[in-house]
């Protein structure tokens, strides 16, 4: 199963996340307090794992003659930093954004997940010399609001 996100801001700038880059999506519907159970005020959640790039083989385009993977460690990076520029911001314009997950089920089907006003409340990476890997890892939250909503399709 391979995913692609698209994070979009109100002035319509993306960061792309694609298929090479994601290990895994999560998300999560709960209650906001455990102790409302009246479900007034619920929340969700949602976890994005990805790969820092690294240690590819050089694969040159026939048509370029530029590598594919050199394409794929500028892009991967350009997106890391965007992802910690996103995460250290506080009360800026840009704290809460859409998010698009479309997981490719094979066969020409996708499930298209559309998250709205979602704003990260915890962001790390890790790097291992020993396992030769680097990941980050993007726990995001959707403004509790009534017009906020989830889209399935």
């Amino acid at each position: 199963m391979k995913y692609k996100v698209k994070i979009t801001d109100f002035e319509k700038k993306e960061i792309n996340i694609s298929e090479d880059e994601i290990t895994e999506v999560k998300y999560s519907i709960g209650l906001r307090e455990k102790n409302d159970y009246a479900n007034n005020r619920s929340s969700v959640e949602m976890e994005i794992r990805g790969k820092v790039i690294s240690n590819l083989e050089s694969i040159n385009n026939e048509n370029t003659g530029k590598s594919v993977n050199e394409d794929l460690y500028e892009k991967n990076k350009k997106n890391i930093i965007e992802l910690a520029k996103w995460a250290k911001s506080y009360l800026g314009k840009n704290d809460y954004r859409n998010i698009e997950v479309t997981v490719d089920l094979g066969g020409n089907k996708t499930l298209e997940y559309s998250f709205s006003n979602m704003f990260v409340y915890d962001f790390s990476q890790e790097f291992s010399i020993e396992k030769g890997i680097g990941i980050f890892i993007m726990n995001l939250k959707q403004k509790f609001h009534q017009k906020s909503d989830i889209e399935i399709k």
